[in-house]
């Protein structure tokens, strides 16, 4: 690849940091490292981002203990991140063992580690349900794995309260749209208008509702990312 498109590649790469990731912040911005050949590729894409937004870059690498190298491999990943001018951390999963299901139970572990070392890095979740007793019993349960979390209310289907909760938290950096209901026992030919309206409003209204609130203040705030949770539902006839 030339110098020309090289950089023409790389001010496309940081743009796309830019619309995604906070500017500021005391909080580092965190990456998972692997020390594979795409890891690495990440890590140093991201280390010349935060050097030039002047952002703290933190590796965490998750070393399974289910291969005679993996230490080696964990070693690697520290030192490439340490060359790279990033703060770097290793994460052990204490449970691993033979048996069927290997890397499921591995993928579950290794999300639950990035998710605690995030926690400790200064990452914040806000939980939200139509319930007020069901938000905080959630939340609860999480706190008490040591995580940071508020509760608070919203009905997604009430476009006003959805613009509420937006101004009331304005600086999400992620929104995660995982509110949803199925109504497969009522058959479609006899499906009532007011059952039919509330899997719209909820799967479909309020999904758009909370993207338009929060989704505005990420673009005046120049970041953010939106993950909607979408159900096989979406794909079959049920």
């Amino acid at each position: 690849m030339g110098d020309l498109a090289g950089r023409d590649l790389l001010r496309r790469i940081w743009a796309r940091l830019d619309a995604r990731l906070n500017h500021a912040g005391p909080e580092p911005v965190a990456l998972a490292l692997s020390g594979g050949g795409d890891s690495l590729a990440l890590l140093d894409l991201a280390a010349g981002w935060a050097k030039a937004r002047g952002r703290r870059l933190l590796a965490l690498t998750v070393d399974h203990n289910l291969h005679p190298d993996s230490a080696d491999w964990t070693r690697f990943a520290a030192e490439a991140a340490r060359a790279a001018g990033a703060d770097w951390r290793g994460l052990a999963w204490q449970g691993a063992r033979g048996g069927p299901g290997v890397p499921a139970r591995a993928r579950a572990a290794r999300h639950a580690l990035l998710a605690e070392a995030a926690r400790e890095a200064g990452a914040r979740v806000i939980l939200t349900d139509r319930d007020a007793d069901v938000a905080e019993a959630s939340a609860a349960r999480l706190r008490a794995a040591g995580l940071d979390v508020i509760a608070d209310r919203l009905e997604v289907t009430d476009s006003a309260a959805v613009e509420a909760l937006a101004a009331k938290y304005p600086d999400v950096d992620v929104l995660v749209n995982n509110a949803g209901i199925a109504r497969s026992n009522v058959p479609a030919e006899t499906m009532s208008d007011d059952v039919w309206s509330s899997v719209i409003d909820i799967n479909l209204n309020g999904l758009f509702w909370c993207c338009r609130s929060f989704g505005t203040r990420m673009l005046e705030r120049g970041a953010g990312a939106v993950v909607n949770v979408g159900s096989m539902s979406g794909f079959i006839v049920n």
